[in-house]
């Protein structure tokens, strides 16, 4: 089985490359099939930890910060943030302009309306890192760092439920598009970790109306990025399509590299597909992006021999992890 997993890996990349689905009827000149070999577990930004969801993630979610990859030195430049942070002189206060006039994707949890991005969404979904219950790999952005964070963290722990409409002096929305941030020591690495999937905007509502007992929402994501979850297979095959509220591709386009391209993300296991926003050549790399691509899809081959072996790798790996 070993000696056959390179030359399986080869197969699968050439079928992607040269668009190995024909039963997708879409422009192949705004379709791109990009293959992988490890599944996705869910697309809620803070509650996943795994690289394939995140790189779903990136595109379907919006982080206040991005890096510039083509800048050299690279650096951090804002998303959906006005500015960088307004940084006090003893770095513990941090102040962050939200751009207004950018949307969710349409969605019934909010009931017809149109829903703005707005500070407290990020306020909200920074205390979700928090919650316990959610158990989070990504608390370490913010538990150590905000002040009062670990207090919270304590009373969710006794009380059982995160109180997430408490004052919390750590992280506050002080208007619609201001957020504060009051840190227990200076931690300028912070605006790093403000650019990853973790840190990501997602509205309340949503949470609300489709969140799972451990308040997971992995299946019905909503977000304010360039991209929307049109449909998902588990473990065979994730479709995105552009976000009809999101702006030019010059605009706010995720964040984070893809392996092997300029800087965005694709993802996939056997037999997948996955679509991304290409935001711009910069990000993709000029073999895999042009400004007028609407749909983006990466796909793995749907070949029943490639599918078989694929999940025998998989299930070994499981068992390892098991043992």
């Amino acid at each position: 089985m070993t000696k056959g997993v390179p030359r399986l890996l080869s197969a699968l990349a050439i079928a992607a490359l040269i668009g190995a689905f024909p039963a997708v009827a879409a422009d192949p000149n705004k379709v791109l099939h990009v293959a992988f070999v490890a599944p996705e577990n869910g697309f809620d930004p803070q509650a996943t930890g795994d690289l394939y969801s995140n790189y779903v993630n990136r595109q379907i979610f919006d982080s206040l910060y991005r890096y510039d990859y083509l800048a050299r030195p690279y650096k951090v430049i804002p998303n959906t943030a006005a500015g960088l942070p307004e940084i006090s002189s003893d770095g513990l206060t941090w102040t962050i302009k939200v751009r207004p006039g950018i949307y969710f994707t349409d969605d019934a949890a909010f009931k017809g309306k149109k829903r703005e991005l707005a500070a407290a969404d990020y306020v909200y979904s920074w205390k979700r890192l928090l919650d316990p219950k959610l158990r989070s790999i990504n608390a370490q952005i913010f538990d150590d760092r905000l002040f009062g964070a670990k207090a919270a963290i304590e009373a969710a722990k006794k009380t059982g439920k995160f109180d997430y409409d408490a004052a919390f002096e750590g992280a506050q929305a002080v208007d619609r598009y201001t957020i504060r941030l009051k840190l227990n020591y200076p931690a300028y690495d912070l605006l790093g970790d403000l650019t990853s999937s973790g840190a990501a905007a997602v509205a309340r509502e949503v949470v609300t109306a489709y969140g799972d007992p451990s308040g997971w929402v992995m299946e019905h994501p909503v977000g304010t990025g360039p991209y929307f979850l049109k449909s998902w297979r588990r473990a065979q095959q994730v479709v995105r399509s552009r976000n009809g509220h999101t702006e030019a591709p010059q605009g706010r386009c995720g964040q984070g590299p893809t392996p092997g391209v300029g800087g965005s993300h694709h993802q996939r296991d056997h037999r997948r597909s996955d679509q991304h926003r290409p935001s711009n050549v910069t990000r993709w790399g000029a073999g895999f992006a042009s400004e007028n691509r609407d749909v983006f899809k990466s796909a793995q081959s749907a070949d029943g021999e490639f599918a078989e072996d694929i999940e025998a790798i998989e299930d070994r790996h499981r068992r390892q992890r098991e043992l």
